[in-house]
Parts: C-alpha cells; structure tokens; sequence
C-alpha cells in the first residue's frame, strides 16, 4: 500500500458500531430513494465514515435512475435495460458489504460521483 493510498482510506475504531449501522443504512436505504442519505446527513452529519458511505449509497441511487431511464428508452432493447439495472443491484450489495468493513472504499463506476457531491 502506497502512502498515497493511506491517506485516502479512513478505518472507523472497532468499537464504533454506530458509524457502521449509519454507513449501512446510509447504502441499504438509498436504492429505492435517497432517505438513507437524508436520514445520515441529518443526524450524522459529523461522521466522515457515514457521511462518506451515505454520499456513495445516493451515487447507487443516481445510477439506480441512470439505469432505469435508459431503459425506458431503450423499451425496444430490454437486454440493455435490465443489464444495466443487474449492474446497479451488483453495485449496490458490494457497497453494502463495503460499508460493513470499517474502511472507506470507493464504489466501481459510480465513486467518482461522490467527490463531486
């Protein structure tokens, strides 16, 4: 691991389970809508881990959207649509798992959003 990457990963302390249970919830509950998102920012908006989870789980539920309106629009091509959407499902239980491990990692395909926002 380089010292670049040290920097960049942040470990929660083994005995805070709560910025654990919010990283959960902040992922779990943004799939269908960003309350898991709404719920840490206003009640953890302190908590880099949560936060920092809470940011990738609506980057999901952007991507959830991206993937449905293609769909839509590609109604005449419903490999593409329901490929897309498996993708996004794939994502979304890797972050989950992600946000279990006490460590920040970056989602694949969709992190790059969570700087931004």
């Amino acid at each position: 691991m380089s010292k670049n990457d040290d920097q960049k990963t942040t470990h929660v302390k083994k005995n805070d389970s709560d910025s654990k249970l919010f990283a959960f919830l902040g992922v779990l509950l943004s799939i269908i809508i960003p309350l898991g998102y709404i719920i840490v920012m206003l009640s953890r908006k302190g908590d880099k881990y949560a936060v920092y989870y809470a940011k990738q789980g609506l980057a999901i539920f952007l991507a959830w959207v991206a993937a449905m309106v293609i769909g839509i629009i590609l109604i005449g091509a419903p490999l593409i649509g329901n490929t897309l959407v498996l993708a996004v499902f794939v994502l979304w239980v890797v972050e989950i798992v992600n946000s279990l491990s006490g460590e920040e990692k970056e989602t694949p395909l969709v992190g790059f959003i969570t700087r931004k926002i």
